[in-house]
């Protein structure tokens, strides 16, 4: 057994033999190397935050902007005697029911957010 088989196996790992040595470690490629790992972890980490921010943007405000005011607030004519019944609001529409001096009724419904009107069901009784 050679000196060099005997230190081999006394360290328990094999020294490559002569001509086949490692190169040394050249510090520029680590230094490269070095950076491409923490511009990888920042972009990591830059990622995990934007996708934090919009998940608690959906669960806390995600609900639509309110549309402005118009200038002039929008006119309801009816019928002089008529009153309005009640009036049911949901997230984007108004309903009106309004009764006549004669008897009948209709509903009216509106766009909650701009105001406009936007079907009017005349209700009649049945025969």
């Amino acid at each position: 057994m050679t000196d060099m088989d005997h230190n081999a196996s006394a360290s328990g790992r094999e020294e490559p033999a002569g001509d086949q040595a490692i190169p040394p470690e050249d510090p520029l490629k680590l230094r490269i190397l070095k950076g491409v790992v923490i511009v990888l972890g920042i972009l990591l980490i830059a990622a995990f935050v934007f996708l934090m921010t919009i998940i608690a943007a959906k669960v806390l405000g995600g609900r639509e902007k309110a549309t402005p005011m118009p200038a002039t607030p929008p006119v309801l004519a009816i019928a002089r005697g008529a009153r309005i019944a009640e009036m049911h609001l949901s997230d984007r529409r108004l309903a009106v029911r309004i009764t006549a001096p004669d008897g009948s009724e209709e509903i009216l419904l509106f766009d909650a957010r701009s105001g406009n009107l936007m079907a009017r069901i005349r209700l009649a009784p049945m025969p």
